[in-house]
């Protein structure tokens, strides 16, 4: 699903079964120039390329442990939520190490560190963290539409929420993608 960037709705969707990876969507999803914000299920040294060769942008979650080539260390406040900030080729060479360089900012909130992987290295550290921490907006309107639009997906064996008589599951809606209709 991709939102518009002023009111946070869906501008496109892809409608798949719910065990089906969104990863091969997000090159279509996007158009040129615009940026993917993603989480670390999405991570694809490969894909990582090839959003960045057809002009099309990620702030992405990566693992901890993901591997990386350092090839700038960026200075880091003190005492500052943001603890690492440097420029890489991620993965392993000779065997998946992206060709493109990207810059990783990890980041602790409470007691959760997050490490975000960017092609936008225009972006200050504060920035990437905050576009990340922004991805929320997806998860709340998912809430808010299972809630008030009473979707079901179509491989959903029975209704999660109170039963409604209007349930429009996911295999029903229109090909348009128009939920109002």
């Amino acid at each position: 699903m991709a939102l518009t960037s002023t009111v946070a709705s869906p501008a496109i969707f892809f409608l798949i079964n719910g065990n089906g990876g969104e990863r091969p969507f997000v090159s279509k999803i996007l158009s040129k120039g615009q940026t993917c914000v993603m989480d670390r299920g999405f991570q694809s040294h490969h894909d990582f390329d090839l959003l960045q060769e057809e002009d099309k942008h990620f702030v992405y979650r990566i693992k901890a442990k993901t591997a990386r080539t350092v090839l700038q260390e960026n200075a880091v406040e003190a005492g500052s939520h943001i603890f690492y900030d440097v420029v890489v080729l991620l993965g392993t060479p000779g065997r998946n190490q992206t060709a493109s360089r990207s810059d990783v900012v990890g980041y602790q909130i409470a007691e959760v560190k997050y490490y975000v992987v960017t092609d936008r290295h225009y972006l200050t550290a504060e920035q990437i963290a905050t576009v990340y921490k922004l991805r929320w907006t997806i998860e709340s309107f998912f809430k808010w539409w299972k809630k008030h639009l009473k979707i079901l997906s179509p491989d959903c064996q029975k209704q999660v929420w109170p039963p409604v008589s209007n349930v429009r599951r996911l295999d029903n809606l229109p090909a348009d993608g128009n939920l109002l209709s």
